[in-house]
């Protein structure tokens, strides 16, 4: 990761909070550090946050600050999350690890980053297919359509190949012979993974609607219209 900076990691963690309700969590103690700063926050804020917040709303978002707690140029954290919450395709990566079989976690993770590609390419034709079939009710509708599929793809391909290049830093890294408590962060990333098939279908599914939205609004014969309160 070339280009992140104390800044980048200040924006990435304030993002994550930004819109947290702390009263939803159940950890009372969530505190920040003893001399805290404007931008500082604790690491049992930060995972607490994941666990309840960005995991269930957006699992590309949860990919990135995965990789990003582990990333040597990134923003290590301090208490990864406890080993006893992974799912089983992270203790797969854990045991790996913990048996010094680095190589071996990392050929698996990409090897999982790498079916996940092929399986949202294919979803993405099946769901263009399906969508063009519903509201391609012109060549300009079938366009946007199309191409906003198309550009939700292109976005998370992009992240998953940066994830990609991000473990290969990782991994090259001396991060895990410093410090083996980001064993648990790197597991991490493969229960991460297993999420975003469906997350992206919803994606495609979204995209295809707002493609329509705007032929509707721009292209169609009487997009001329306005649209009022009382024409809905």
């Amino acid at each position: 990761v070339d280009d992140l900076t104390d800044d980048t990691d200040d924006y990435l963690i304030q993002k994550a909070l930004a819109d947290y309700d702390f009263t939803l969590t159940n950890n009372e103690d969530v505190t920040t550090t003893e001399s805290p700063t404007e931008n500082e926050v604790d690491s049992d804020a930060i995972v607490d946050v994941i666990k309840n917040f960005i995991a269930e709303q957006d699992p590309i978002l949860e990919l990135f600050l995965s990789v990003c707690f582990v990333h040597p140029d990134c923003f290590q954290l301090e208490s990864p999350l406890p080993h006893t919450e992974l799912g089983a395709q992270g203790r797969q990566i854990l045991h790996l690890l913990q048996a010094r079989r680095s190589e071996t976690a990392r050929i698996t993770l990409l090897t999982k980053i790498q079916e996940i590609l092929v399986k949202i390419k294919h979803d993405m034709f099946e769901i263009m297919g399906d969508e063009v079939g519903k509201r391609g009710v012109s060549i300009s509708a079938t366009k946007n359509i199309i191409d906003s599929i198309k550009n939700a793809w292109e976005d998370v391909r992009d992240d998953l190949q940066y994830t990609i290049s991000s473990l290969h830093e990782i991994f090259s890294s001396d991060v895990l012979l410093q410090n083996q408590d980001m064993y648990t962060g790197i597991a991490q990333i493969a229960d991460t993974l297993h999420k975003i098939p469906d997350h992206v279908r919803k994606l495609y599914r979204d995209a295809a609607q707002n493609g329509y939205t705007r032929y509707q609004q721009f292209s169609a014969w009487n997009s001329w219209k306005k649209t009022t309160p009382s024409d809905q």
